[in-house]
């Protein structure tokens, strides 16, 4: 079975703030260094990682690129409509979805499950099935990894996957 986890950008993989400057005429963001263990243990989970934002922006182009297995879907309009044309060959996916405020409804109660930081608007803390215990940008994505990663192995089996990218 394909599985598929749609990520938005601002507000999950980063604070939710934009630092514009003037030197560089683009707007900045604050990422998680940690959120790095957690999308490379989606891809080790054998997760299709998918991150979709409405916006596009270099800073979060430049992030990505640290991730050759991550799919970076920027300017989309209708995040539904992308997460369907992503998933229409593989109908039976298991589909994961975490955004943080009203315009990731939609594509969240569509997939398989739905998740949020802690600090998403509160109409998503309503539906989702879990609330995260970390903030946007604090490493959400690394604390959604290892939950699905403890569903089906060990604290020791997460402890060995870790200490084996690096030996």
């Amino acid at each position: 079975m394909m599985k598929y986890i749609f990520i938005d950008v601002d507000g999950v993989l980063t604070d939710n703030k934009y630092i514009y400057d003037h030197s560089f005429g683009d707007w900045g963001r604050m990422f998680s260094v940690s959120d790095g263990y957690g999308l490379k243990l989606l891809s080790h989970m054998g997760f299709n990682v998918c991150i979709i934002s409405g916006d596009y922006h270099e800073a979060t182009k430049t992030r990505l690129e640290r991730f050759p297995f991550v799919k970076y879907f920027g300017n989309v309009t209708n995040k539904l409509s992308c997460i369907k044309t992503i998933t229409k060959e593989n109908a039976n996916s298991f589909n994961v979805y975490v955004g943080n405020e009203p315009n990731d409804l939609t594509p969240g109660l569509f997939c398989d499950e739905f998740y949020c930081p802690k600090d998403a608007h509160w109409l998503l803390k309503k539906v989702v099935l879990k609330t995260l215990s970390r903030k946007g940008g604090e490493g959400v994505i690394t604390e959604l990894a290892e939950l699905l990663y403890l569903r089906e192995y060990t604290e020791d089996d997460l402890m060995r996957t870790y200490m084996s990218w690096y030996e």
